[in-house]
């Protein structure tokens, strides 16, 4: 398997190219992602692994799955309905109710559940309207959060509700010395800091684990 001409066409693809956005995007080191998309550094089956399960992480594609890949048989699918609630990722137009659900599902099978060690009992996917977070989550993208999961991990992505606002965000999350910064991927858009000694009520719905970007 070509390991490198994969990512070359996954990077051309969905990011037109731009090496470095998908670096930031996927968390992948530049400088390995530069040389292996301009083939001077061959992927081998370690570096492909760690490189598939990042993009995963951010994008839930597994980019070198061969075209006849199957999950094993045994590994059922796994239903998500998606909730009627718009999570926003820039826009501030919405107030989430978490009670309605669509027709629409976000289809994970058990050994993806598995690898996540997450439970389906305490998952909930949702809409996402913005490009705040882009190109990790993308304007339309869809959305799995575990509502198990309130303890703040610092640089994650959880879905939120704060202050006088009913709106769920998801943002990227960081604690500092002064407090915790809510984040945007996309640095057209300021962070904003909400200091430790604030009266500033932050709700944590849970963390986005798993993320369904439209092609």
């Amino acid at each position: 398997m070509n390991y490198n001409q994969q990512l070359i066409d996954f990077i051309n693809q969905y990011y037109n190219g731009n090496i470095r956005k998908c670096a930031i995007a996927c968390n992948i080191e530049y400088s390995s992602l530069y040389k292996y998309f301009h083939n001077t550094l061959v992927i081998g089956l370690k570096a492909a692994k760690n490189i598939e399960d990042k993009i995963f992480e951010k994008t839930g594609m597994r980019i070198f799955a061969p075209d006849n890949y199957l999950e094993p048989i045994h590994s059922a699918i796994v239903e998500i309905p998606v909730h009627e609630a718009t999570m926003s990722a820039g826009l501030r137009d919405h107030e989430p109710t978490f009670d309605v659900l669509t027709e629409e599902k976000v289809f994970l099978t058990e050994s993806e559940l598995h690898e996540l060690q997450l439970k389906r009992e305490n998952l909930q996917a949702f809409k996402v309207r913005g490009d705040s977070m882009q190109y990790t989550i993308n304007d339309g993208a869809r959305v799995v959060v575990d509502r198990k999961q309130c303890d703040i991990i610092d640089n994650r992505v959880y879905a939120i509700t704060y202050g006088s606002e009913f709106l769920a965000r998801v943002k990227r999350l960081r604690k500092n010395a002064k407090g915790l910064l809510i984040a945007s991927d996309n640095h057209a858009y300021d962070d904003e800091l909400i200091e430790y000694d604030s009266n500033i009520l932050i709700k944590i719905i849970g963390r986005v684990v798993f993320v369904v970007n439209k092609l």
